[in-house]
């Protein structure tokens, strides 16, 4: 080895601590970087969730078993570990600010500390390098101008929980296999447990795959770690699926109920047309953005070739002596990103582009994947490709280092700071006004006004939501709390309110008549319809019962009229 290829080698804890610290200020840097409309969609009623139910569950004396949660509780990490960031700091906007940071770093350290496992030879100079290249996916923001992409990355409470638990459950599994300790195996137990409680995705990423370890079953030296392996994953996924549903029988949690169906060819065609055309669209822009999409399809590419070669010696060369480590590991990822990629299409719920927040995380594990790439193609004896990523090496970790410095000097970070900490929804105020005029206190409104108001305003209403098509949703919400006091409101003949954004407008004149008042709000304006006023001819009739808490039937806005009548009689 070279002097300066030492010397390079010498630096590379210092090269690898800077690229985790790098990723950590950018991840400030964006979140106190965006816009007002950027804002809107980190504060959307999605990401609002679990700030909402700390605020219910710790602040009015609300119930966990009200709540009635998705089939994807996300009790671990997410619902655990942002519950005792509130607790400590009180302010959602400070929690949501450390829980994006801390699951961030949490992703990319599991990460780097699953390929570590790989082969002592894998330097921390190629993790650094895959590191700087993970900013990039934030980079997409400042350079490209697509937070809707760097947003499901730092989103809170939905599917980066799964990844988390997929990535550690990976990394004791390889202990496991490479140092055959037992506590490995308590430990995979127990992160497999809790990923099978948290959310469903957790099954296709981590169980399924995990499978592949078939592949080495007649290895006889590793015979039996697989046979204990594959009971351990056999045991936490049929406990962690008996606990969920012991949980429900005992009315500790109410969780909705899952449904998994494999989609008409209609549904899959369709959802192939969005994806492909989404696609399509970030490569025909040819920004930052495509390249990360280009990178990743690279890394795909070659992760395949790598994995084809360990099956071909392994299956048809019939070798003895291979790294069983690497080859499993190959084969897993393949497996899990074919898996994740597809699962959204198979299903035909990919209805638009804001569904690749359920396939993004093979984007960043296929850009993560070059740490391996470049430790497979150059290896130790490779001194000319060596010499070559040396020099990439110190461009990009200098291009990068540089445009973090000048970044808040052209960014007025301290005033992105202030919109961050002190933003508040167009529509919250004007509601809260409408609540002090016209002395409204509960009501109904579409989803993402119902929560951010709830979250945000010191009015006094209580706004119940409702999807688009008027659906009443009651995950994530304690509908058990609002609906009662709804339903006290109408019997005692208090008016309550029906807000309408002012979309599908004819529809929502010719089914409900003329709004009583339009509310001219800074991001949108909205239709105000009063209850008992309000006129329908048509019922709705809700087949429900208490015990199993089934959602309603859809309704549309004809029916809206007879929601509040029934809100009292379905709990």
């Amino acid at each position: 080895m070279s002097d300066k290829a030492k010397l390079f080698e010498n630096y590379s804890f210092l090269y690898w601590s800077i690229s985790i610290v790098l990723n950590m200020i950018w991840v400030v840097f964006i979140l106190f970087s965006l816009d007002k409309a950027q804002l809107a969609i980190y504060y959307s009623a999605e990401n609002l969730i679990l700030p909402s139910m700390f605020n219910d569950l710790f602040n009015n004396s609300g119930s966990l078993s009200a709540w009635q949660l998705s089939s994807s509780t996300n009790f671990f990490p997410d619902m655990f570990f942002f519950m005792i960031i509130n607790a400590i700091v009180s302010d959602f906007r400070v929690t949501m600010l450390i829980y994006s940071l801390l699951q961030y770093a949490g992703i990319l350290i599991l990460a780097n500390l699953v390929v570590r496992q790989l082969s002592s030879n894998i330097s921390l100079n190629y993790l650094a390098f895959s590191n700087l290249l993970i900013v990039l996916l934030l980079f997409v923001t400042t350079l490209s101008g697509s937070f809707e992409f760097t947003y499901n990355f730092l989103s809170i409470g939905h599917y980066l929980g799964p990844m988390i638990m997929t990535l550690a459950s990976l990394l004791f599994l390889l202990k496991f296999l490479k140092y055959n300790k037992k506590r490995d195996l308590y430990f995979l137990f127990i992160a497999g447990f809790l990923g099978i409680l948290s959310n469903r995705l957790f099954f296709i990423m981590f169980v399924l795959p995990s499978l592949t370890l078939f592949f080495f079953i007649s290895k006889e030296e590793i015979k039996k770690k697989i046979i204990k392996i594959f009971g351990v994953v056999a045991l936490f996924t049929i406990s962690g699926y008996l606990t969920l549903h012991v949980l429900k029988l005992a009315e500790i949690v109410n969780i909705a109920p899952g449904i998994i169906n494999i989609a008409d060819i209609g549904s899959i065609i369709n959802s192939l047309k969005i994806i492909s055309t989404q696609y399509l669209v970030y490569f025909y822009y040819f920004d930052l953005l495509s390249v990360v999409i280009i990178l990743a399809l690279l890394s795909f590419i070659l992760t395949v070739y790598i994995a084809a070669k360990y099956y071909i010696r392994i299956y048809l060369r019939k070798e003895r002596h291979y790294n069983v480590l690497k080859a499993f590991f190959l084969f897993f990822l393949t497996s899990m990103i074919i898996l994740v990629f597809l699962r959204p299409l198979l299903f035909g719920f990919y209805n638009g582009w804001s569904y690749i927040k359920h396939n993004i995380h093979v984007i960043y594990l296929l850009v993560f994947n070059y740490a391996f790439i470049i430790y497979y193609f150059i290896r130790s004896s490779k001194k000319k490709r060596l010499n070559i990523f040396r020099k990439v090496f110190y461009v990009f970790f200098i291009a990068v280092i540089s445009y973090t410095l000048i970044f808040p000097i052209r960014a007025d970070l301290g005033k992105g700071a202030s919109r961050y900490f002190n933003y508040t929804p167009g529509h919250v105020d004007c509601i809260y006004n409408l609540n002090q005029n016209m002395h409204y206190k509960y009501g109904l409104a579409e989803y993402s006004i119902a929560r951010s108001v709830l979250l945000f305003s010191n009015s006094n209403a209580k706004l119940i939501p409702f999807a688009h098509d008027s659906e009443i949703i009651n995950y994530h919400f304690n509908a058990e709390k609002y609906y009662s006091k709804l339903n006290e409101h109408i019997s005692s003949s208090q008016d309550i309110f029906v807000i309408v954004n002012a979309k599908n407008n004819n529809q929502v004149i010719s089914a409900m008549g003329e709004p009583e008042a339009m509310l001219q709000c800074s991001d949108s304006n909205y239709r105000i319809f009063s209850y008992p006023s309000l006129f329908l001819k048509s019922t709705l009739h809700f087949e429900r019962m208490r015990e199993i808490r089934l959602f309603p039937p859809p309704c549309h806005f004809e029916r809206m009229r007879e929601i509040p009548l029934k809100l009292g009689k379905v709990w």
